[in-house]
């Protein structure tokens, strides 16, 4: 198998290729200046990467991400067989502002890692919900206000911006990893959370819906914690809010025709601290 690359109009280099070895391809110039790169053969790509970082001996055990080329026209549509692309960076100075959309196949079958961290030119709607094998998506760093994400149970790692404003997981029982930070923060941000619908959560990966929904629920229009197993509050108490937030919102009429409320608990939620049978028959009266 050969993969063919011309930077700009330079003539164009076989370079031979074997399954899962990494392969290095020198660019001729110290400085692009905007000029193109073509990659023929993308098809038969499994990761897309940067410089390649290298053992004592030579050896490629690594590479850095694209974030270096600052690229802003892409097309990433013909990698059918990308698992991992690597265009952002960890740098929280990193800016390419001029890199505002993201040309890639939405329904890349089997890609597995999409990192677009700190591509802070990036903005409104990703769409991967066709790439129904990924595990890691990092946008952090971002402009995006929501992420389209695949009905499959792969996610595993969901790094987001503050900015992100609607939260959506039809199947949430494998993730283990989520943030939603805004540049160079290491604090959780959830102020411009206004819509919450998460299905089939576990809750036993290290996320707390419940947390994350009382921490954003007064901008909340929407909440939807569907088929809840292990939730826990403390206190039942703590369950008031969301009552109050229900009576103000009150309901809509969902895509099968049923009256739903807008803020909807369905599941288990487990109360550690001490309750009476009064108070938990007054909230299972709430949601049926």
């Amino acid at each position: 198998m050969y993969i063919n690359v011309e930077y700009a109009e330079t003539p164009i280099t076989p370079i031979r290729a074997k399954a899962n070895v990494p392969v290095e391809i020198d660019c001729p110039f110290t400085s692009m200046n905007e000029s193109r790169i073509r990659i023929y053969g993308a098809d038969y790509i499994r990761a897309l990467a940067g410089k390649p970082i290298k053992d004592e001996e030579g050896n490629i055990i690594g590479a850095e991400s694209l974030a270096s080329l600052y690229f802003r026209g892409n097309d990433f549509n013909h990698t059918n067989k990308l698992r991992e692309l690597y265009i952002g960076s960890s740098d929280p100075t990193y800016n390419n502002s001029q890199f505002t959309t993201l040309n890639l196949n939405e329904n890349s079958p089997i890609l597995e890692v999409l990192d677009l961290q700190n591509c802070n030119g990036l903005s409104g709607t990703l769409d991967v919900s066709g790439c129904t094998s990924l595990k890691t998506v990092n946008v952090e760093g971002t402009s995006y206000s929501s992420v389209d994400l695949p009905s499959s149970t792969g996610i595993i790692n969901l790094y987001l911006p503050e900015t992100i404003n609607r939260l959506v997981l039809t199947a949430a029982k494998n993730l283990t990893n989520l943030t939603m930070r805004a540049r160079g923060s290491e604090v959780d941000s959830v102020d411009n959370l206004t819509e919450i619908i998460i299905n089939d959560s576990d809750y036993s990966n290290n996320i707390n819906w419940m947390a994350i929904a009382a921490n954003a629920l007064s901008h909340l229009t929407n909440l939807q914690l569907i088929n809840l197993r292990l939730a826990a509050i403390t206190n039942i108490n703590e369950m008031e809010p969301f009552v109050e937030r229900k009576g103000i919102l009150g309901d809509f009429i969902n895509a099968n025709g049923e009256n739903v409320s807008k803020i909807n608990l369905t599941g288990l939620i487990n109360v550690t601290g001490n309750w009476s049978v009064v108070e938990k028959s007054t909230y299972k009266t709430e949601w049926k």
